[in-house]
């Protein structure tokens, strides 16, 4: 079982490949590691700390005070990107094997 370090390291994988899809316009892939890692996040129930860290902080008036691991605007457009192009989420297949 994963704990600590090794949690965090597995996020920073996701994050890691993520920016690799998006910079491929792998845009069902992309998606797919932003869901996997806020999945985890959520299930695991990582603090508010955590959860800036990872996926960034908003203020007042939607103002960015800290982009995370995975950049908001990234993450918008990838949504976008898979909405448009209406591209299954998948990937857990493709990544699977």
């Amino acid at each position: 079982m994963l704990e600590g370090r090794a949690i965090d390291k597995k996020m920073q994988e996701l994050s890691d490949k993520f920016h690799q899809y998006v910079k491929n316009k792998q845009w069902s892939s992309a998606k797919y590691c932003y869901d996997v890692a806020r999945n985890v996040a959520v299930f695991l129930e990582f603090d508010e700390d955590k959860m800036h860290e990872i996926f960034g902080e908003r203020a007042e008036h939607g103002v960015i005070i800290s982009e995370g691991m995975f950049p908001e605007t990234m993450v918008v457009k990838t949504i976008a990107k898979c909405t448009v192009n209406r591209q299954p989420n998948n990937a857990a297949q493709k990544n699977s094997a």
